[in-house]
Parts: structure tokens; sequence; C-alpha cells
């Protein structure tokens, strides 16, 4: 009987250290790997506040403050903040920063009363010196393109012959002639509907569709989400499922291992408050 627990105990031990090993590899093999996020930049701030009455000069909702206000990186600034959440180094090739998307939003529903944006543009993306060799020897690229001007079509098309490893998530309208070396393509539904017609066969094999609640489609096959849950907040949930659905396909080559993943982590963000990034350590 001595003569077993001594066994067992050895055995327990020699798979402690095995689990051991195996995390310790699992987090070099993210802290070595180089991930580069292309686009633009802006600030995302939530002001919270009480709405108790209609404005008697008109049929809009007084707004009171409370003096509860977030303040975040948002658009491809969230979707960096995301990929460093998730463990693996991140360098952001961004506009400077002077885009504000403030939101009024009455606390106890969490309804948004009304979003204010200021210096709605960036200027374009310059391509030459540091920026090439960085995006050419990165082991992903993810390209969080919201269309303000920072990245046009040739250099979205200078960007995918670049690397290989490139995922794009756009608010352009989708075509074979700039997109069609992109890797893997994140669209919402609603987008979706607008550009299908002009992109090819091509460009819809690797391009998956996020449905919200109804989770998302990847050729012909829908991966759902992860059972009902309270939805308190979407913002920031495609950049969350972009930066998610990347980097788990940079660890294990498998879309289809990274599109449940991507899912799982959306929808625990939408349960929070404002933009947020995913945390799973």
């Amino acid at each position: 009987m001595d003569v077993l627990f001594l066994y067992l105990d050895i055995r327990i031990k020699k798979i402690k250290r095995n689990k051991k090993t195996m995390q310790k590899k699992e987090s070099s093999s993210s802290s070595q790997a180089t991930v580069v996020v292309i686009g633009e930049n802006c600030k995302d701030k939530f002001i919270y506040g009480r709405c108790d009455r209609i404005c008697p000069e008109a049929p809009v909702p007084v707004f009171k403050p409370t003096g509860d206000v977030t303040i975040n990186d948002g658009m491809a600034g969230n979707v960096a903040s995301n990929v460093r959440s998730l463990g693996f180094p991140c360098h952001h090739i961004k506009n400077p920063c002077s885009i504000t998307k403030t939101r009024y939003i009455d606390y106890k529903t969490n309804q948004m009363i009304t979003r204010v944006d200021e210096s709605d543009y960036a200027d374009k993306i310059v391509l030459e010196g540091i920026n090439t060799p960085l995006i050419a020897s990165a082991d992903l690229v993810i390209v969080s393109d919201y269309n303000k001007g920072f990245l046009d079509e040739q250099s979205l098309e200078q960007i995918f012959a670049l690397n290989p490893n490139c995922f794009l998530d756009t608010k352009k309208r989708l075509k074979t002639s700039w997109a069609y070396k992109a890797r893997f393509i994140k669209i919402n539904e609603p987008e979706f509907d607008i550009t299908k017609d002009t992109m090819g066969k091509g460009l819809l094999k690797k391009t998956i569709v996020t449905k919200g609640e109804n989770g998302c489609d990847y050729r012909n096959i829908n991966y759902p989400a992860p059972g009902k849950l309270q939805t308190i907040d979407v913002s920031g949930a495609g950049d969350t499922f972009i930066a998610a659905l990347a980097v788990k396909w940079l660890e294990t080559k498998d879309i289809k291992k990274a599109i449940p993943f991507a899912n799982e982590c959306a929808h625990k963000v939408i349960q929070q408050r404002g933009v947020t990034t995913i945390n799973l350590f």
C-alpha cells in the first residue's frame, strides 16, 4: 500500500511539473510573437448621468451628469488593448490621437442619450521608414480600418503585400482588387449586407460575418454565441472579437478553433459598461 501511495505521489508531481512547463511554453510563445495593429486611434469617453424628465423647450431628455466618467483608447486602440490583455505584446501604428467620441449615458438604464464625435478624421498613414520592415517582419498584422482617412485602398493593398498573416476589419466596401491578399476578413452583418455584392468568391471564402447574439458565420457554417447572456453595452465588442480571433489563430493556426474563442471573448465584454478589454488571466 505504501509503495502504491509513493507511486501515485510521484505521478502527481510529474503531472504538475509537465503542466507548469506547458504553461511556461505557452506564455513564452505569446511573449515572443510580434503583433502589429494598424488603424485609427480615438478616445472613447463615457459620461454617465440621470434622465428624469423631458425638456419643456423640445421633446428631448434632460441629462444631469453624476460625475462618473470613463475614458479609454477606442477603435484600433481598443483592438491593441485587447491584444495586450490576451498576453501578446503589441505595436500600434496609428494616427496622432485627435478623434474623440463622447457618449452621454443614462446610468440607470445604460441607454445612450447622444454621441458627440470631435475631429472625426485622421491623416493618411506613412508606410515608408520604420513601418514597412515592422509590418513585414511581424508574426501577425491586424488592420482595424474605421475609414477615417488613415488607410486608403492603396495603403491596404500595400500592407497585405508586405505580410501574409493580415486580418482585416474595415468599414469600407470590400473589393477583390485590393483585399484579396488579406488572410481573413471580419465584418458585421449589416456591413456585410451592404458590401457582399462587391465581394468575389475568393473574399467570401475568407470572411467571418459577426451576427451579435446569433454568433457568426464562416463558409456557410454558423458558430453560435456561448449561450444567452445579459447585454449591457456592445461598444467595442467587434474590436475584442477581431483581436481574440487573430491571436488565437496565431496560437493554433486553425480558424475553426479561433472563432469560438473570439465569440466567447466578445460576449464577455458586452456584459460590462463602456469600452472594456477582455481579461482571461
